[in-house]
């Protein structure tokens, strides 16, 4: 299930960076993994959403039409399988038949299609995902599995834009301005809650995979101060924090974050070299989350 929510953060990937996770030793098992956030969130919408942040909580919320593992590789997600023409202009996509969205009804080739016409729409500020579609020639819906993509142009690097997070048409239709909080997604997590500048909780949907998903929560706590951040990490508080050059020296000395944490190191996006330090790490999710986060 979900290839792309399963590497949910390696779409952006590629710069130093170190960071911490507790010890495998000291590793305990338990279902509520606690992230963090500089700030809190403008809204939950994938399409229109353009802060750095927002991709952290969507992610695991949201699945795109295809999915970006570790090595940057195209692998199936909502669409199970996808040809293209020989000339580069046709793209056939055939869904999952299982994907559902939180409300139980199904993915569609229809959300596929308003999702890209909204992305298409010159009134939605859609800025990270219009550069794929802006030739779009025709959009396609034979049945409810299969999506036809036309453009008027080829383009080598297309299918990276088919990673766009697909979102519900019928949610979209019957209250577009709540779509953002609530929103209806169709990822192995929806929302729980929102206390505003505090933190986001998301729960496990029913239908996903408790072996491949294996917290039941995720809770990301919203901290803009880095030292504030720093000292929740170092006493065990946080399953990931972010540590700056000036931290890093104490992170690998003091006794707190060293019972608790262990420094990794991982590329990421951008060239400078930053620092981030995930905290206790019990699982494969979490893994997932350490070797790709953005920084």
């Amino acid at each position: 299930m979900i290839r792309r929510l399963a590497f949910v953060f390696a779409s952006m990937v590629l710069a130093a960076a170190f960071a911490c996770s507790r010890p495998a030793a000291k590793t305990l098992v338990r279902d509520t993994l606690y992230r963090h956030l500089d700030g809190d969130l403008t809204g939950l919408d994938p399409t229109t959403a353009n802060e750095e942040l927002a991709p952290r909580v969507e992610e695991m919320m949201f699945r795109s039409l295809v999915g970006i593992d570790r090595e940057l590789r195209i692998v199936p997600a909502l669409a199970l399988s996808w040809a293209v023409s020989s000339d580069g202009l046709i793209y056939d996509f055939r869904l999952d038949p299982n994907a559902r969205w939180d409300d139980g009804s199904p993915v569609t080739s229809a959300d596929v299609a308003f999702t890209i016409d909204r992305v298409r729409n010159p009134q939605v500020p859609a800025v990270n995902w219009k550069w794929g579609f802006e030739d779009v020639a025709k959009v396609e819906t034979p049945d409810p599995l299969t999506v036809i993509v036309r453009f008027d142009h080829p383009y080598a690097e297309r299918l990276l834009a088919f990673n766009v997070p697909i979102v519900s048409a019928a949610a979209f239709t019957k209250n577009p301005d709540a779509m953002g909080r609530p929103p209806v997604g169709s990822g192995p997590y929806r929302l729980e809650s929102w206390e505003p500048n505090q933190k986001i909780t998301l729960v496990r949907r029913a239908d996903a995979s408790s072996s491949q998903f294996p917290f039941a929560r995720i809770v990301f706590r919203v901290i803009p101060d880095n030292a504030v951040r720093f000292q929740a990490g170092s006493r065990g508080d946080l399953d990931e924090f972010k540590v700056t050059r000036d931290q890093r020296p104490a992170a690998e000395r003091g006794a707190d974050c060293q019972a608790h944490n262990r420094l990794l190191f991982w590329r990421t996006a951008g060239s400078a070299r930053r620092s981030r330090c995930p905290g206790r790490a019990p699982t494969r999710l979490s893994a997932s989350i350490r070797r790709t986060a953005q920084v």
